[in-house]
């Protein structure tokens, strides 16, 4: 036994298997299994680290997993044999072992089959009573890694298991259990839930910044908010080291916590335009999680990058220029391979910022205009203030490709008539306000983007061309027919 927990690769683990085939039982193969998967789980880490020296982009998917593990042991001949091995002793598997093999077998990223899953979840069913905490948080993990739901009986029993030992769960179960369920799309009742955050409310500084973003996630797959409590933990997490979250699991906690406002609309439907900010995490928490997600914009995806932006725009966030600036730069190579649904996720996100932009240059032109009205009444001294100097820097005025929110777009005719954005404010009286602002994304990245939208159009489904036609229709974006 020590042996095969010390091999230090496949290939001695392998010999060891076949010198002593004929010696090996039940524990023998847990060991081993779970061997390869730290093996595979070390070769995968060093392919990260390479891939993060070379600044790749993680591929299109859902959220990251709590603990990502698909090495190339799963190929191997030795991973092969000890699979047919442990379906031929399941009934002689103890919860420790059963919990095991499962947890090893889809950290390895392999799927054994129906058969073997089938045989393994009857099995645990039977000793589903003896389920420890330990056995509880990684067997579900485990399910949802094979996306195989294991029938309403089984999760009945689960459930009820999970429940009693949810005291006894570290922080590290607690929200491997809740995103398993919720991978497995599986809700459990509410009191089951209300049980739940509270035990993990006691485990609330002992998560990792993944199990965070994992577990808020996985609530608001269930159309549940984090609550205040938690909330105040990452208000004061994100301010203080924004940073320790990596960029997928900041595009997934903004996304999470951006559907969860969905979920709270009625009770906090006053919080988008208050300045304290958003269900509780505040403006200045979301500045933080949004630079540091934009400074690892390398690591996520064009589906992570309009994930977080979507998660901002619905928490009545409006990223700063240098932000907006380097995810626009990011995302434009990237939109002619996006999907549609991003795509359409991405105009509905611009129209929301849009809309964000807008509010702030009405509350600031209202300033002004009190600062006038109260100059005029200090004396004829008093100078009023000029409305708009030019354009904003980040907010460069397009030319015949779009219009503003509500405006009807540019006819051919006029676009040989643009000029450019300061040449327009010079043009205007002083106190007539700015020149219509067309976008907030630049006019090259709007060409990328209607341009992927001609190629991805056809592979849209309805509710997707009819939220990408919206949002065109209020940013008052005019395609031209090809």
């Amino acid at each position: 036994m020590r042996a095969i927990c010390s091999a230090s690769s496949d290939y001695v683990l392998g010999t060891l298997l076949q010198r002593h085939q004929h010696q090996l039982n039940f524990l023998h193969v847990s060991a081993a299994l779970c061997r390869l998967a730290h093996l595979g789980s070390d070769a995968q880490q060093q392919q990260q680290q390479q891939q993060q020296q070379q600044t790749a982009s993680s591929p299109l998917g859902d959220p990251p997993d709590p603990e990502l593990g698909q090495g190339a042991t799963s190929s191997s001949s030795s991973f092969t044999f000890l699979l047919s091995l442990s379906h031929a002793m399941v009934h002689q598997l103890r919860p420790r072992e059963l919990s095991s093999i499962l947890w090893a077998v889809a950290k390895l990223g392999a799927y054994p089959g129906k058969a073997w899953l089938e045989d393994f979840v009857h099995a645990a069913h039977q000793q589903m009573p003896a389920f420890n905490a330990r056995d509880i948080g990684i067997t579900i993990w485990a399910m949802a890694r094979f996306q195989f739901h294991p029938g309403h009986a089984w999760m009945s029993a689960f459930l009820h298991q999970a429940q009693a030992q949810l005291h006894h769960l570290d922080a590290q179960a607690l929200t491997n259990l809740l995103w398993g369920l919720a991978s497995l799309d599986y809700h459990p009742p509410d009191p089951w839930l209300d049980q739940w955050k509270q035990a993990a409310g006691r485990q609330l500084r002992h998560l990792t910044p993944q199990a965070h973003a994992n577990a808020v996630w996985a609530l608001a797959r269930m159309q549940r908010a984090p609550g205040p409590t938690w909330e105040a933990k990452l208000h004061h997490l994100l301010l203080a080291d924004a940073p320790a979250f990596s960029g997928k699991d900041l595009s997934m906690l903004l996304f999470a916590l951006g559907s969860s406002s969905c979920c709270s609309t009625s009770e906090h439907s006053s919080s988008s335009s208050s300045s304290s900010g958003s269900i509780g995490v505040g403006q200045a928490a979301l500045a933080a999680a949004a630079s540091a997600a934009s400074h690892q914009l390398g690591s996520l995806s064009c589906s992570d990058t309009a994930c977080m932006l979507w998660g901002l725009a619905q928490l009545g966030h409006l990223p700063g220029p240098s932000i907006l600036q380097r995810v626009f730069a990011h995302t434009q190579p990237r939109l002619q391979s996006a999907d549609p649904k991003i795509l359409a996720i991405l105009a509905f996100t611009l129209e929301r910022l849009q809309a964000l932009r807008q509010r702030q240059q009405q509350r600031q032109q209202q300033g002004q205009q009190r600062q006038r009205g109260s100059r005029q009444q200090q004396g004829p001294l008093a100078q009023p203030a000029r409305d708009w100097e030019g354009p904003s820097p980040w907010m460069p005025v397009s030319t015949g490709m779009s219009g503003g929110s509500g405006s009807r777009p540019d006819s051919p005719s006029s676009a040989n008539h643009q000029v450019s954005g300061q040449q327009h404010a010079d043009s205007m009286p002083p106190g007539s306000g700015p020149p219509y602002l067309k976008c907030l994304a630049p006019t090259s990245w709007l060409a990328s983007f209607l341009a992927a939208t001609y190629v991805r159009l056809l592979a849209a489904d309805p509710y997707s061309c009819a939220m990408m036609g919206h949002s065109l229709a209020q940013l008052g974006v005019c395609p031209s027919p090809k």
